[in-house]
């Protein structure tokens, strides 16, 4: 899934993350600790390739003149 904002993207991204590691979290600090790995092990890599979208999804809102473009490549 592709959304028109990057930030979106790595939400979803450490969502599911998160989700394949919910069987190790037993209370909010441990919580805490797991979301923190996650942002920590996001690499420059995945970022830059989400700066580097944001050319293409510019056109996307503009070739569907504003409308919702989630879902779309």
């Amino acid at each position: 899934m592709v959304f028109d904002n990057i930030i979106e993207n790595l939400w979803l991204f450490m969502e599911r993350k998160l989700h394949s590691r919910k069987n190790n979290i037993n209370s909010s600090a441990e919580l805490f600790q797991e979301i923190q790995k996650i942002w920590i092990d996001i690499t420059p890599q995945y970022v830059q390739s989400l700066y580097t979208s944001i050319p293409r999804r510019i056109m996307q809102v503009i070739r569907l003149k504003g409308h919702r473009t989630t879902g779309i490549r």
